[in-house]
């Protein structure tokens, strides 16, 4: 009906919606018994669900009053320069008649240099607010009230709309911008590759996506022609992982690369959990994923971003995910910081190598692109989200960073062969 889901529950809240009617009163304990892995699950996600929105409720009560205590700030200080003050040349140039009044204007200064505007602080509370209010709210249903369908059933198909661009197209156009923003336009940015199109295909809210909807989107993706996918989300718990499996398997069978984000946490995913992922449930390896981690502006200390996830294992490479510039809606640019925009980097000279070399089969881009990476295996660096070191080599199945010049080389080397 043109109708668009916006704010969704993550999905441990579905997954706590599921098991607390089963284990979550008086006389469970018999039950629990029956079931003790299942209830052991069960008690994991109810203490992260409680705790999240006991200290987001803290947080957000906090941020509201540091907020009015900014607008109180703002208010006087714009008040005695006759205009809105907002660097710190600005309040330079305006003179104190007092004690109490210069004392005001060191802690505009402070929060001048500290980043802290009013805007920011909406930000964040309406995080807060989504949180608390949708994503953690176990009486918030969106999924049933505007669709209706069975999750667990991948050919109850029957919904979706043409509305690419949804309630909040931020995320995806940021995506496509790295790979493909029109280049030598003298205009913004330039996409990696000039040889692309564009799929457009909203399956993720805010907040988790439904397994169903991205095994779909995987499959209508293969089915309508698209050789790269890229794939700048995830989460930690799958309940119908099955269904995006196959889907995977599908695209492997088609002959189509599927570029997936590390994830933000900072984790271990040799040891946690940023679904989907390469490993089937049957313990298969598909051939056909990459999971990409963000790297900096290769400083000695910090290659990867302190937010990135990694893994030896389970994490092939880094790109740049750090202060990236691309395009955003209504014909801006601006600035942002993720996995989800290290994984279009790689998507986008995937693309720009098979563009030149198309006679390539997935498997040989794959192998280029792990190939070519700068290597710096055996640089210590910060693990991300740590004041520890670990060698780049520990950290990524390359121990490198994307390069898309290396990658030509050998990609001309290889269909030459």
């Amino acid at each position: 009906k043109g109708e668009n889901i916006d704010v969704e529950n993550l999905e441990v809240l579905r997954e706590y919606r599921k098991l607390a009617p089963k284990y979550d009163k008086e006389d469970s304990l018999e039950i629990a018994e029956k079931n003790p892995l299942e209830y052991k699950k069960f008690v994991k996600i109810k203490t992260r669900v409680e705790s999240t929105v006991s200290s987001g409720k803290t947080n957000l009560e906090s941020l509201r009053t540091n907020r009015e205590q900014i607008v109180q700030v703002d208010q006087i200080v714009n008040q005695i320069a006759g205009k809105k003050v907002e660097t710190l040349d600005d309040l330079k140039a305006i003179k104190a008649p007092n004690k109490e009044v210069q004392q005001i204007i060191e802690v505009k200064r402070n929060l001048l240099k500290m980043g802290y505007t009013v805007e920011e602080f909406d930000k964040a509370i309406e995080h807060y607010n989504d949180e608390i209010g949708f994503q953690y709210n176990v009486n918030y249903t969106p999924r049933q009230d505007i669709i209706g369908d069975n999750v667990d059933d991948i050919t109850d198909r029957n919904y979706g709309n043409n509305d690419v661009k949804g309630p909040d197209a931020f995320h995806g156009t940021f995506c496509a911008g790295i790979i493909a923003a029109t280049q030598k336009n003298k205009l913004g940015i330039e996409g990696i590759s000039n040889g692309v199109k564009i799929m457009c295909l909203r399956a993720v809210p805010n907040g988790d996506e439904y397994d169903k909807d991205i095994a779909l989107a995987i499959r209508y993706a293969v089915d309508n022609g698209a050789k790269l996918i890229n794939m700048s989300f995830g989460k930690d718990y799958s309940p119908q992982k099955y269904m995006v499996d196959e889907a995977i398997k599908y695209a492997e069978s088609k002959g189509v690369l599927l570029i997936h984000a590390a994830g933000n946490s900072s984790l271990d995913l040799d040891i946690s959990d940023n679904f989907p992922t390469d490993k089937m449930n049957n313990g298969e390896i598909a051939s056909n994923v990459l999971t990409i981690g963000a790297s900096t502006m290769m400083t000695k200390k910090a290659i990867p971003t302190d937010f990135s996830n990694y893994g030896k294992v389970e994490v092939d490479f880094f790109a740049p995910g750090k202060d990236i510039v691309s395009t955003v809606t209504d014909s801006k640019y601006d600035m942002a910081d993720g996995t989800s925009f290290a994984a279009p980097v790689t998507t986008g000279i995937a693309a720009l190598v098979w563009s030149y070399y198309p006679e390539l089969n997935y498997m040989d881009l794959k192998r280029i692109l792990m190939l070519s990476t700068t290597n710096v295996s055996t640089k210590k660096v910060l693990i991300p989200g740590s004041d520890k070191k670990k060698l780049m080599g520990d950290l990524s199945v390359t121990g490198g960073v994307v390069n898309a010049y290396n990658a030509m080389i050998i990609a001309s080397q290889t269909q030459k062969k």
